[in-house]
């Protein structure tokens, strides 16, 4: 197992310098259909590109793109690469400018835009490629680490994800009592590479154990963070009556992480602002035509520190629903059987266009693009009853969109789901988390708007 990921290290690095060489090349080649008296020699500027892909493999690895247990996907994976390929050019124009060469000082512009353009684009679909080939042969059975999961009970939420082929996972068996023994009896007739503990209130004398075993045996070990340990990986040092002292932060939003935060949102809202005010001022007409009533439907909601703010949104209902229809409950009906839904409404419901005005509550600073989804103040107390830590949710800001609802849950879903989606959000916040949630959301609401689920 160790080879295996070892060889996909390699062949990463690999991909990637061919690919940053190539990117580079390319860009000479564009630059040079026009005619330039600037134009580097061919020669020199091979030995200049061959200098500079070893800096680029530095940062990808520097960034963790060549993680030999955990290599990163998705989306996590195209921002660290980034920010390291974007690091690198950052370098190459330093040492353009310091060298102070005549080739140097006039080193063509456009080579510069070609080249962040293609090695970007070219890093990532070489990613995605090593990605496809390394699920393909786990679905072959090839290259699958041989795990042993230590839980409470075999029906675990997580090992059942961990049994889809996705994770590179062939799961041996799953120890429940009996730690040690169970573990020694195993590794005699099963090769064993990882054992995961996934038990986060197990005693810290059983991991012990567990782990000691692991180590002896030449085993990886892995567990899921316990409460205590996720909450330490955001903590502040300092001093406090001449004693050292650790603060335990709620969010990496606390501090600079809220300013950032509010700078996204303006540097994202005010465009949107603009491009929609046409598409507001026709949802605005569809809506007063569609049936009697305001355009504008407003909601008392729970926001951030517990505080109630008026949400706003194009009205979607009939205004006499109750009267005309007094049988039905009035929250999380099945929106496609929804008879008190006009026709309109049910539109700007499955695109999302009814939470348009809310854009303006995020240019004020009343709510954010990203965020746990405000809910209705006699909600808020009856799942406060419920569910463990729900109230944490109004830590951050109230959001139009959430890490729970590109995940799916919108509308009539479990609160503790939601809650839990809610709170992952405001632990691992980051500008990168919260790009891929809009994205996210906008690939959603382009999906319904072409008829897709």
């Amino acid at each position: 197992m160790r080879k295996f990921n070892l060889y996909f290290a390699i062949l990463s690095v690999a991909v990637d310098a061919a690919v940053l060489y190539g990117a580079m090349i390319v860009a000479y080649e564009l630059r040079a259909q026009t005619v330039s008296p600037y134009l580097w020699d061919p020669a020199r500027y091979s030995f200049f590109v061959a200098g500079f892909v070893p800096v680029w493999i530095v940062l990808l690895s520097h960034h963790g793109l060549y993680r030999l247990r955990s290599p990163l996907k998705g989306f996590a994976a195209v921002s660290r690469i980034v920010t390291a390929i974007l690091s690198g050019w950052a370098l190459v124009l330093i040492y353009l400018y310091l060298s102070r060469s005549p080739e140097a000082l006039v080193f063509p512009r456009l080579i510069i835009a070609y080249g962040v353009v293609l090695s970007i684009v070219g890093v990532v679909a070489g990613r995605i490629c090593i990605d496809v080939l390394r699920r393909l042969l786990n679905r072959n059975g090839l290259g699958l680490t041989r795990t042993v999961v230590v839980a409470r009970t075999d029906q675990n939420s997580f090992v059942h994800q961990l049994r889809h082929p996705a994770h590179g996972r062939r799961l041996v068996a799953v120890v429940t009592t009996d730690f040690v023994q169970s573990l020694s009896r195993l590794v005699k007739d099963n090769p064993i590479d990882e054992v995961i503990i996934a038990w986060p209130d197990l005693p810290s004398a059983e991991v012990l154990k567990i782990l000691d075993w692991a180590e002896t045996n030449f085993i990886a070990f892995a567990q899921l963070p316990t409460l205590l340990s996720v909450r330490a990986t955001n903590v502040e040092s300092g001093s406090l009556a001449g004693s050292s002292i650790i603060y335990y932060n709620r969010s990496p939003l606390d501090g600079w992480g809220r300013v950032f935060k509010r700078i996204l949102d303006i540097v994202t809202v005010v465009p949107l602002l603009i491009i929609s005010f046409p598409l507001f001022l026709l949802l605005a007409v569809a809506v007063r035509l569609s049936s009697p009533g305001p355009i504008i439907y407003r909601e008392k909601r729970i926001g951030q520190d517990g505080r109630e703010i008026l949400l706003r949104k194009f009205r979607t209902m009939y205004v006499d629903w109750r009267e005309r229809f007094p049988h039905l409950r009035d929250w999380a009906a099945d929106e496609k059987t929804d008879v008190r839904i006009t026709p309109i409404g049910r539109v700007l419901r499955r695109t999302n266009l009814d939470e348009l005005p809310q854009l303006w509550d995020v240019f004020i600073g009343r709510m954010s693009l990203v965020g746990p989804r405000p809910e209705q103040p006699k909600y808020v107390a009856q799942f406060a009853s419920q569910v463990p830590n729900y109230r944490k949710r109004h830590y951050v800001k109230s959001g139009l969109t959430g890490w729970a609802q590109i995940n799916g849950l919108r509308g009539d879903t479990p609160i503790p789901e939601r809650t839990a989606y809610d709170l992952y959000y405001i632990q691992h916040w980051s500008i990168w988390f919260d790009v891929r949630i809009i994205i996210g959301t906008v690939l959603y609401m382009w999906r319904q708007l072409v008829g897709g689920r």
